[in-house]
């Protein structure tokens, strides 16, 4: 239940952001930067599933920090793909 609220929030938020774009740069580069937006957002969802089910079905010998790192790293390129699409899109 809390990874589907998880990715339900990613994706309002995504398109929340996406609902209030006015595009006055280059097409193409806003293109570009919606795509990989895009692939970035579905990076994030995908690594949420494997962290929340490490966490669940943890009997406290697992860490998580390996899909943790992913989650991370996924986080991160979200993060540069919202500054870029900010960038190329507004």
């Amino acid at each position: 239940m809390r990874r589907t609220f998880v990715v339900a929030a990613i994706c309002g938020i995504a398109l929340w952001l996406l609902s209030g774009a006015q595009t006055s740069a280059d097409p193409d580069s806003c293109r570009g930067a919606l795509d990989q937006f895009n692939s970035a957002q579905n990076g994030v969802a995908a690594a949420v599933t494997p962290y929340s089910d490490c966490i669940a079905d943890n009997d406290g010998r697992e860490s998580c920090s390996q899909v943790f790192a992913t989650l991370q790293s996924a986080q991160a390129s979200f993060e540069s793909a919202v500054s870029l699409y900010g960038h190329e899109c507004e």
